[in-house]
């Protein structure tokens, strides 16, 4: 799971500037099927919506913004959405993967994988 600041998904779809994005990989069976069912689970703030990626093995979510927050209070938030999508998908770890939520994990801000016109965010 990627998660940043993402122009074009914002500027697409128009929900928020920060966004995960959650990519299939079949070899270790995560497909869309799985990932499609592991996403239904999420309960979304009103205004989010999860979008299929077109021409690609993914799907983004977007990180709703509190209006009219203390700054510790946004970043709670935030951190309640990834976890949550999180333990969604470790909820639904196919056989023989390994889950993905132990425990909080540390992040380290850097670009995705092939992000390079994303902007900046941190893999989980």
């Amino acid at each position: 799971m990627w998660v940043g600041f993402f122009p074009a998904a914002w500027a697409e779809h128009g929900r928020s500037p920060i966004w995960a994005e959650v990519l299939a990989d079949p070899a270790s069976g995560w497909s869309m099927q799985l990932l499609r069912h592991a996403l239904r689970s999420l309960t979304l703030p009103d205004e989010a919506e999860i979008c299929e990626v077109e021409g690609r093995d993914a799907f983004l979510i977007p990180l709703m913004l509190r209006r009219a927050a203390e700054v510790a209070e946004v970043i709670a938030a935030l951190r309640t959405q990834v976890f949550d999508i999180a333990y969604a998908l470790d909820n639904s770890v196919p056989l023989g993967a390994v889950g993905s939520v132990a425990s909080e994990p540390d992040t380290v801000a850097q670009p995705g994988p092939g992000k390079e016109e994303l902007g900046t965010g941190a893999a989980l």
